[in-house]
């Protein structure tokens, strides 16, 4: 029995502990009652005894002596019968020394009447003690110790409907209860729901995060150790680190018996459980949160795709409808070729890489265009496109096709973005027409008008409308100050042949400008700089055919830094490096898959940028050069051929 079961029956302790110590003093005081009715009766016999003796014929009537050993040897000497018969033993002794036999005789039967007597009252006096003690110990029973007992056994029952109703409780509550000792083990006491939310046929047992480490990250079971620790330690306030529960609608994926896995969310609650004003446990509670979380990413998911098409409402406003169109059409132009990439039969790993950097090229070219309208949550899917085709290219193991399924299932994700889009635009062009007709019926004028975007003062046309548009994205995304300035970019100026490669090559190229030539408005004042970035772009026309021009005064190239870069990524050796080739830097630049910069972000990083623009421009027959000036200015020039 441990403390607090003693604790709990003291009254029945204590009680019991009473009628023992009654028992034992009326065990002592019988007992001395007793022995002295037992050496009165001795006595008797003996007084029997010696007046036998003394009145046997071969005694002789003179002899003294002979009486006097008869007294010491037949009656005893106590010191009961001194106390109680002192003076009639001192006269029998006087008589047997004197030799007076009938005086002794009728002196012995005196005293031998008194012990008999003697014994007779310690015989009833016992006989009094012992109905006196039994009724005293059966009213202390009755009025002491059952009382305990029935309280106790009140207790019993109040325990087993207590146990009653906690099991009812714990077979219908809906959430998961259970117990945590110090040990972290999971107690005994369960509730029937907790088997139901992790689809197990037994109850929870062992350490709690040996069990839902089955469930979750190694990094997820360390933070909820740490944050359960926190929770026994009694300092902490158990309201101010609720927060840091990393179990706070956690996603776990439950195998079924077919092989498959089942995702749910479930939330973990913890809460202290005090036992005598000391925290002995921690009550865990866990509840099914999946529809909930769904719900509110569905929502949320709605919420953005709102957001998005608002967005993308605002930016038709201000966007030409032929650049739309044809930016439809060349995307959906390149996604379909990407889509024809994967699909085309290729096992080998020099074959599957060779699609990556294909599909790369294209995806990244329309990735930028999407930036120049301003259609960024296209841009952010193709982006997402990008990540996959990274991930897959940097393993260093053998590609299969099943590398690039994640790749797939972002293309059709930009597929549906894409379709999304050109439904929008439709449905909203359809309403301008539709309102114009009316306007134009009714006399009036038409509510809403397209109307070119301006950049300043300047009247934009369709090629440079994007280019604007996206130096002002990079200026705010980058933190710097961007002045864009174009020339012979007009929709006259420009071919109709020329229009998607001239504009295409401008965004790659001003993007460039941006990312790596740009620097925050403090750091150009320190280098005696104007704290903007200049970027000019000019369309020009020559004997042979068109020149490009895109000019930036940022950093320049770091021939060091790019030839250094470029051994780091294994495209050349460090003694070719050291040797520092004329040119070389410039050529790596253009080199697919090489970039200065470490991390690839949503703007460059991926070596696709300036690879994609040689690449279009070889399409179209032209060639690329590229002058520039480190700490100065860089300068690339695109040549387009008429025969072409």
């Amino acid at each position: 029995m441990g403390y607090r079961s003693l604790f709990r029956y003291k009254g029945v302790v204590i009680s019991t502990a009473i009628l023992l110590v009654i028992m034992l003093l009326y065990g002592l005081t019988s007992a001395s009652i007793d022995g002295r009715a037992s050496k009165y009766s001795l006595a008797t016999d003996a007084f029997s005894n010696f007046q036998a003796r003394l009145n046997s014929p071969s005694l002789a009537l003179s002899d003294a002596q002979s009486l006097d050993n008869l007294r010491t040897q037949t009656l005893p000497s106590s010191k009961l019968l001194e106390s109680k018969f002192g003076q009639q033993l001192t006269a029998l002794d006087n008589h047997l020394a004197a030799g007076e036999r009938a005086k002794a005789n009728a002196l012995a039967t005196e005293i031998a009447n008194g012990a008999q007597a003697e014994q007779a009252r310690k015989s009833k006096l016992a006989s009094y003690i012992d109905w006196a003690a039994f009724i005293l110990m059966g009213l202390f029973y009755v009025l002491a110790v059952l009382p305990q007992i029935a309280k106790i056994s009140k207790d019993e029952v109040v325990q087993v409907e207590s146990r009653k109703e906690a099991e009812n409780i714990l077979g219908t509550v809906s959430e998961g209860l259970f117990l945590l000792g110090r040990d972290h083990d999971i107690g005994v006491e369960q509730s029937s729901s907790l088997k139901e939310l992790f689809r197990s046929e037994r109850d929870l047992e062992g350490n709690f995060f040996d069990f839902i480490g089955q469930y979750v990250t190694e990094g997820t079971v360390s933070v909820a150790r740490d944050y359960l620790d926190l929770l026994y330690g009694e300092r902490v306030k158990e309201k101010l680190v609720k927060d840091l529960n990393p179990l706070n609608e956690v996603e776990i994926h439950i195998a079924r018996r077919d092989g498959s896995y089942e995702s749910r969310f479930l939330d973990f609650r913890f809460n202290r459980v005090l036992a005598d004003g000391e925290l002995s446990h921690l009550l865990g509670s866990v509840t099914d949160v999946t529809r909930q979380v769904l719900l509110a990413r569905e929502l949320q998911e709605t919420k953005e795709e709102q957001e998005a098409q608002l967005d993308l409402l605002m930016r038709v406003l201000h966007l030409d409808q032929g650049s739309l169109l044809k930016f439809f059409e060349r995307a959906d132009s390149t996604l379909k070729e990407i889509n024809s990439t994967l699909e085309s039969r290729g096992h080998s790993n020099d074959e599957i890489r060779g699609k990556i950097k294909s599909i790369s090229e294209k995806a990244h070219r329309v990735k930028g265009d999407a930036a120049a309208l301003g259609l960024h949550s296209f841009e952010f899917n193709v982006h997402a496109l990008e990540t996959e085709l990274d991930k897959a290219q940097a393993t260093s193991e053998r590609l299969t096709g099943r590398d690039l399924l994640p790749a797939v299932t972002c293309l059709k994700t930009a597929f549906s973005e894409l379709e999304n889009m050109r439904q929008i635009v439709t449905r909203f062009s359809e309403a301008l027409v539709a309102e114009k007709e009316v306007g134009e019926g009714s006399g009036g004028e038409s509510g809403i008008q397209l109307k070119s975007l301006g950049h300043g003062q300047i009247s934009l046309s369709s090629i440079e409308m994007p280019l604007y548009t996206l130096a002002d994205e990079l200026s705010e995304r980058r933190g710097v100050r961007v002045h864009l300035r174009t020339f012979g970019l007009s929709d006259d100026e420009v071919p109709e042949e020329l229009k998607e490669v001239v504009g295409s090559s401008a965004v790659q190229l001003i993007r460039n400008s941006v990312v790596h030539g740009g620097l925050p408005p403090e750091e150009r004042l320190k280098q005696n700089k104007a704290d903007y970035l200049s970027v000019v772009v000019s369309l020009t026309k020559t004997e042979k055919g068109y020149s490009l021009l895109v000019r930036d005064d940022g950093e320049g190239l770091n021939e060091e830094l790019i030839l250094n870069r470029a051994v780091e990524l294994g495209l050349i050796s460090k003694e070719v490096a050291n040797s520092k080739p004329e040119g070389l830097a410039q050529k790596m630049i253009f080199h697919s898959g090489f970039s200065s910069q470490a991390e690839a972000d949503l703007d460059a990083g991926r070596g696709v940028g300036l690879n994609a623009v040689y690449s279009l421009v070889k399409e179209h027959g032209g060639s690329v050069g590229l002058r520039h000036s480190q700490g100065r200015y860089c300068q690339f020039n695109l040549m387009f051929n008429k025969e072409h």
